[in-house]
Parts: C-alpha cells; structure tokens; sequence
C-alpha cells in the first residue's frame, strides 16, 4: 500500500494576523494547529 493512502496530514494557523480579539474574555493571539492520521 503507498504511503499517501496510510498518512495523512493537515496543517493551519489561526488569527494569521496576530490581532487581538476581546469577547467576554481575551482570546489567545496566534496558534498553529498540526493533525497527523494513520491510516492501518
């Protein structure tokens, strides 16, 4: 089986622009999110 088929990866950033964002409490600046799936 190819490796393509077992892996399978995603990656993202949220609030790219770095802003600061107020409701009820503040939210966190920057944060870079990484998900990895195995497939077997």
């Amino acid at each position: 089986m190819p490796v393509q088929q077992i892996v399978t990866a995603a990656v993202g950033i949220d609030k790219l622009n770095n802003d600061k964002f107020w409701n009820f409490h503040p939210y966190p600046k920057r944060s870079y999110v990484m998900e990895l799936k195995l497939d077997l």
